[in-house]
Order: structure tokens, then C-alpha cells, then sequence
């Protein structure tokens, strides 16, 4: 998956002063930033901003090479090596986990207390919650929906301001 390229300090020396650092930064496999560390880590001098739009006269003298000698190494991610399928491609199973909650409430939450006071109060018409007039003077309606396949004790429930109709799965008891 990932490999490792090498070069030695004069190498990257001379290939730092002879290509743009972001040119040279995409040939080797890397981000600019990456071979700027490593060219300051191994005290590689750099050609400073705009050093490649001016013209060759006005350029920067290159330095001498520093003499260390040592090896510069970058980990690059290796694109002819196709990745490892270990469970987060698409082809893998989906797995769908489950979440307990009690069928009766202890201590509602009050958006979830006016809703089902106004619930008891209604009727269900084709699915829908009929709300008396009375009611949706005194208690706003909230709109009310659940997912196709999901629990029937699962509710969205959100304050709206002006709705007729609304669709509603009720929980068997």
C-alpha cells in the first residue's frame, strides 16, 4: 500500500534547485510541505518564494551543497497497488445495529409530552392525525415522521407552525 522513495542529500539538492518544489513535490509522490520539512531536516538550503518566476538573471545563486551525507526518505502511497478490501468496500456485508428503547417513557422530553397529549386528543384519519380546532389554537401541532422501515417507536418530532395534516405511524400497544 504505501512505499518508500530515497535519495540521497546532494540528489535533492540539486533536484530542489533544478524543479519547482510543488513540481518535484507531485514526482515523487508527496506534498510541497512534506519535502520542505525534509529538505530543512537535513539542512538542504531552499530557493526562496518566487525564486522560479524570475527570470534566470534575477534568480538566487544556488548554493553550495551541504555536505552531509545521509539518505532523505519519503513514505508514498502506492497507487498501482489497489487497496486492501477489508471490510469497508462496498461488496462488504452492512451490518445494522440495533437500538433499545423502552416501549413506555419516564421522563419526556415537553416537546415530546405536548405531542402526545395532542395525539390522544385527535384522531387518525387515512393515516393522518386529525386535530380538533380547539387544540391547534392552544397546542400548536408538531410535525410528526418516522423512516419506512424503521421501529414504530421511532419518532421525528419538530415544531411547525401552520399544518393541516400531518402522517403519523402510532405504536402498537
Amino acid at each position: 500500500m504505501y512505499t518508500f522513495v530515497s535519495f540521497t542529500v546532494a540528489e535533492l539538492f540539486e533536484k530542489v534547485w533544478q524543479t519547482p518544489m510543488i513540481k518535484l513535490a507531485h514526482d515523487i509522490g508527496v506534498s510541497d510541505v512534506a519535502v520542505a520539512k525534509a529538505c530543512r531536516k537535513a539542512g538542504i538550503p531552499l530557493p526562496g518564494r518566487g525564486h522560479w518566476a524570475k527570470s534566470e538573471k534575477q534568480r538566487q545563486r544556488k548554493p553550495k551543497p551541504p555536505q552531509i551525507e545521509g539518505k532523505v526518505r519519503f513514505q508514498v502511497l502506492d497507487r498501482d497497488t489497489p487497496p486492501d478490501k477489508t471490510g469497508t468496500g462496498s461488496s462488504s456485508p452492512k451490518t445494522r445495529r440495533t437500538i433499545e428503547a423502552p416501549f413506555q417513557l419516564t421522563e419526556p422530553h415537553a416537546l415530546v409530552s405536548q405531542w402526545l397529549k395532542t395525539a390522544e386528543a385527535s384522531m387518525l384519519k387515512e393515516g393522518y392525525l386529525a386535530y380538533p380546532p380547539q387544540l391547534r389554537a392552544s397546542h400548536p401541532p408538531l410535525e410528526t415522521g418516522a423512516a419506512a422501515d424503521a421501529s414504530p417507536k421511532v419518532l421525528k418530532i419538530s415544531p411547525v407552525t401552520a399544518v393541516q395534516r400531518l402522517p403519523v405511524s402510532l405504536p402498537k400497544a
